[in-house]
């Protein structure tokens, strides 16, 4: 990275973090210098606390698998594959993840991986005890491979001086989904639906649990590198043990011992790499919060328990007002990452709820609490509930009928828990899956989120979530915290207005059409790491069905190009100036990625009433302004930009769009069971096919329209016919 580089991104940030940055670098790098000398020279193993004699409290339970049972073809079909462990991650196909395993390859780019696992020399003797303990016949998993590309990381390297994104292809994020492990659930539920084979399936839950301690010691690997993923893999690992023994499961006292000490060991290696670089923190630090409240909620009361939970419970209170805007928008200027956290947030609540008095009277001589306790009862603010309404009505307006999140900014298919197994499903190829499964069974699919916030407050769930609820939240938390909101059914009716000001997201619907605009801010308090350049683009559905869609994310550090090409300005629904980019970035470094030099396009809202929006922005150095009236069969837009340069208008459409005619002025495109018509009064008209992302790692060939003028105006109209 060059010095003009950092002094960018520093001026791009608030000085104050800027300056702890810089001032926290040499103490930082002393005392990790410290502890890697440490690991090399002894084990990175721990010793199991004296107070920890076992996992003393419950929050899930499946002794009810009579409500598993319309899940039961999805769940023996996963369970077939997790068994043989194969798995579906972030577009990969069912692959067997396996020592010396055969990748596809990712665009051209193919790795020939190691065919067994080395340890490190100071955790060996531990590590073989470990292994001693796995079945006969099971097969390891490599917990170190990229199952798309081929490519694999060292085991033996200590996890702060791993590099990667300097590897063409090779996707860390393969082996950090993997190692979150989301699938064990799936083991428990099987075990519910088939009490005769419960221990089979309880063992491979045990094996690959111990396969992982024994493969991954503390502090070597990739697994972990990021506290992020050793939030939510000790989160699984707890939810699915709970589960298993509420089937009254017994395992072994070696598995039970060397289980309880890795949950220790996540805890202190979440408490001590907490994801906070200064003060700039998104949903990676959320996560290490929930991993700490999930472990906290589980062990048994002991000072260092309950320093972990106040804590939590302080950093939930502070991070909804820093992560989710006064709208409920997210702050990091990306729909799925406001899902994702706002996941994470539901379920923090769920647990906070349910704490047994034990647990809360214990924080009764905290210092410093952000809440009050009432007779066993945490009690927030009320200020606090309402930014959690407002978090779940955003959440309520980006995900529609199907459980689908309108997609901007960033999508990396990132999920907190796994708990309904439609969840594994991922599309690769649209052509062969069934069209029922299509809807509801994508890893992007967040209706359980609006049935765990209504599950919070109170309202009726249709038991997708309430499978593995343990118990009722009582009357008394939801009066105290004056929590009480409900969403309806969504129908058809009359027309609304969309509009989160403070995330930069406008929108109108009605009983034909949906359509949202994008005019904001970048997010991450101006770093705009998860946003696009995506100012006054618009999505579109018809009668629920994509037409104009944004066409997301695809992948980060292993294709830069890639990366940069998604996040463009030409690969959004808005006006594109030849050779200029809304906001701009470097390309010197991995961080690069994730980093926009400063919010030049600055766009705003200049008026947005009953059914017009006027928005601009000036990132190309001279104006955009776009306008668009929205009618009850359609949109009438336009697009106003005096550069004298070429330009373009484009329209991405979504592969389930058939393009059924085409001329020199307009287009007319089918989608379920509608037409839409595209006019357009100026411009060169033409069709080009572009890959549609709707997750990471997966790409589907679609086409985009272009109008292309070097006009200072384009017209067009959207006309809806159903």
């Amino acid at each position: 990275m060059t010095a003009l580089s950092s002094f960018r991104k520093a001026i791009s940030v608030s000085p104050g973090i800027a300056l702890k940055k810089a001032t926290g670098l040499p103490f930082s790098k002393i005392k990790r210098l410290i502890q890697y000398k440490k690991d090399l020279s002894r084990s990175s193993y721990s010793r199991l606390p004296t107070w920890f004699s076992g996992i003393g409290f419950s929050y899930f339970q499946l002794q009810d698998a009579e409500k598993l049972f319309k899940y039961k073809n999805v769940i023996e079909h996963l369970t077939e594959h997790f068994l043989n462990h194969e798995f579906d991650l972030l577009g990969s196909g069912w692959v067997k993840v396996a020592y010396g395993a055969d990748a596809a390859g990712v665009e051209g780019f193919k790795y020939f991986s190691a065919s067994s696992l080395v340890t490190p020399e100071s955790c060996k003797t531990e590590s073989e005890i470990i292994n001693s303990l796995i079945d006969t016949g099971y097969e390891k998993i490599d917990w170190q491979l990229d199952f798309k590309s081929g490519y694999r990381w060292n085991e033996t390297e200590w996890y702060k001086n791993i590099k990667y994104g300097n590897i063409p292809g090779a996707d860390i994020k393969l082996p950090w989904e993997l190692g979150r492990m989301q699938h064990l659930p799936v083991l428990a539920y099987a075990a519910a639906l088939h009490p005769e084979n419960r221990e089979k399936y309880a063992r491979e839950f045990r094996n690959q649990v111990l396969d992982f301690i024994a493969s991954n010691p503390p502090r070597f690997g990739v697994q972990w590198m990021t506290a992020m993923d050793v939030s939510i893999r000790v989160s699984v690992w707890l939810v699915a043990y709970d589960l298993f023994k509420s089937l009254h499961e017994e395992f072994d006292k070696e598995f039970e011992y060397y289980f309880r000490k890795s949950i220790y060991e996540h805890a202190v290696h979440i408490r001590n790499n907490l994801e906070w670089s200064s003060g700039m923190r998104g949903n990676h630090y959320f996560a290490n919060v929930a991993g700490l409240l999930f472990i906290s909620s589980y062990l048994p009361v002991n000072p260092e328990t309950i320093e972990w939970l106040a804590f939590a419970l302080n950093e939930i209170y502070k991070e909804v007002f820093h992560q989710f805007l006064p709208d409920g928008g997210n702050f990091e200027a990306s729909t799925n990452y406001h899902c994702q956290t706002a996941e994470t947030l539901a379920y923090c609540l769920f647990l906070i709820m349910n704490l047994p008095d034990e647990k809360v009277n214990s924080l009764k001589s905290v210092s410093k609490k952000k809440y009050n306790i009432n007779e066993g009862v945490i009690v927030y603010p009320e200020v606090f509930w309402t930014r959690i309404e407002n978090t779940a009505k955003m959440s309520y307006d980006m995900i529609d009928k199907r459980g689908r999140v309108e997609q901007i900014g960033d999508n990396d298919s990132g999920r907190f828990l796994k708990l309904n197994p439609y969840l594994f499903y991922l599309i690769n190829n649209v052509d062969e899956i069934n069209q029922e499964i299509e809807i509801k069974a994508n890893s992007y699919n967040f209706s359980n989120l609006m049935e765990l916030f209504s599950y919070i407050s109170g309202e009726k769930v249709n038991n997708k979530f309430s499978i593995v609820i343990n118990q009722k939240i009582s009357e008394k938390f939801r009066e105290r915290n004056l929590f009480n909101f409900n969403f309806p059914e969504k129908s058809d009716g009359e027309s609304k207005i969309i509009s989160y000001k403070d995330f930069g997201l406008y929108g109108f619907e009605n009983s034909i059409y949906r359509c949202l605009v994008r005019c904001g801010s970048i997010g991450q308090n101006g770093k705009g790491g998860h946003a696009h350049n995506d100012q006054l683009s618009i999505t579109l559905k018809a009668q629920g069905h994509d037409i104009i869609v944004d066409p997301g994310t695809y992948l980060y550090t292993p294709l830069p190009a890639m990366r940069n090409l998604y996040r463009s300005t030409a690969m959004h629904n808005t006006l594109v100036v030849e050779g200029v980019e809304q906001n701009i970035w470097e390309e010197n470094a991995r961080d690069d990625l994730f980093w926009m030099s400063g919010n030049r396009a600055n766009a705003k809202v200049i008026e947005f009433k009953d059914n017009i929006f006027i928005g601009k922005h000036i990132g190309y150095g001279g104006e955009h302004q776009r306008k668009l009236i929205f009618k009850a069969d359609g949109i009438v837009g336009s697009d106003f930009c005096p550069m004298k340069k070429n330009k373009r208008i484009l329209f991405h459409l979504s592969p389930d769009v058939i393009i059924k005619g085409f001329d020199s002025k307009k287009i007319l495109l089918g989608s379920g069971g509608s037409d839409t018509e595209i006019l357009f009064e100026n411009g060169r008209i033409s069709i080009i096919g572009y890959n549609y992302s709707p997750q990471y790692g997966v790409k589907i060939p679609s086409n985009a329209i272009i109008a292309e003028s070097e006009d200072d105006f384009f017209k067009w109209q959207i006309s809806i016919t159903t």
